[in-house]
């Protein structure tokens, strides 16, 4: 659902509380994800589990590269669904931790991220052009480290090299 861009029914799913839904699950007291929707059968099956992976794949927006393996450039493009206000996550790479929190206030969000050494990587931040965006309270194009490379849709996308970035929009 990530990868068809339909985190919106990934959100719904992770919150449902009634059948079928991982939430439905918690309602009914599970503490492991179930091979079935209703219950049926085992109670503890891996099949469902890379629902984990939702956080900080998709909330959190990190992801690898594909055109440079090893994690040697990560894309980092969080997507904001639903009635989620903050998103605080990370992934441990081969060549140290990415991080991605989020915050949105009214319309206000701030994303900081951390990137490890030696290791660029590609920022999707939501915003409607480049100069909606601000990195450290500056213009975000002008802030060390950061260069602008294209306005991708709704989002503004900006490389940066290693180090820890916090980008704000309006």
């Amino acid at each position: 659902l990530t990868d068809a861009g339909r985190d919106d029914l990934t959100f719904l799913m992770m919150n449902q509380k009634t059948y079928p839904g991982w939430g439905f699950m918690l309602e009914q007291g599970a503490t492991t994800m179930w091979e079935r929707w209703d219950g049926e059968f085992s109670q503890i099956h891996s099949t469902l589990l890379a629902a984990g992976e939702w956080f900080p794949r998709a909330l959190g927006g990190i992801r690898p590269d594909p055109a440079y393996p090893g994690f040697k450039r990560v894309i980092i493009a969080p997507r904001i669904v639903g009635d989620l206000t903050w998103a605080k996550t990370s992934y441990d790479t081969i060549r140290g931790p990415v991080r991605s929190d989020w915050k949105k206030t009214g319309s206000r969000i701030e994303l900081n991220v951390s990137v490890p050494a030696n290791v660029t990587a590609l920022v999707r931040v939501p915003a409607p052009n480049k100069d909606a965006v601000t990195e450290g309270g500056h213009p975000a194009e002008k802030s060390d480290g950061v260069r602008f490379l294209q306005q991708d849709g709704p989002c503004a996308t900006f490389e940066v090299s290693s180090g820890q970035y916090v980008f704000s929009v309006e």
